[in-house]
């Protein structure tokens, strides 16, 4: 019952049948990056997961990080192709 004081649903479930049971509403107030990350969309992740790159081209290029060895002109081209990677079936490894 102590984690129930931390849960966001407290104020809806307290008032129950007295029972403790585990809900899977309760979230820590505390969140960790990981727990932020567990949360993403798909689209929040890809778009998470490219970067900029600057260098001997003359406009910035992209990177989708789970895609190697291909840059891309556009962030939108890279956050598509990221995406596509992201909701592949997971390799088995």
């Amino acid at each position: 019952m102590a984690q129930c004081e931390n849960c966001k649903k407290y104020d809806d479930c307290r008032d129950g049948s007295g029972l403790t049971w585990p809900c899977g509403a309760y979230r820590p107030i505390v969140t960790t990056n990981a727990d932020r990350i567990r949360a993403m969309s798909d689209e929040e992740l890809a778009e998470d997961r490219v970067a900029e790159f600057s260098g001997l081209a003359p406009c910035p290029m992209w990177a989708a990080m789970d895609v190697p060895d291909k840059m891309y002109l556009s962030k939108n081209a890279a956050v598509e192709v990221e995406l596509e990677y992201l909701r592949q079936p997971a390799e088995e490894g």
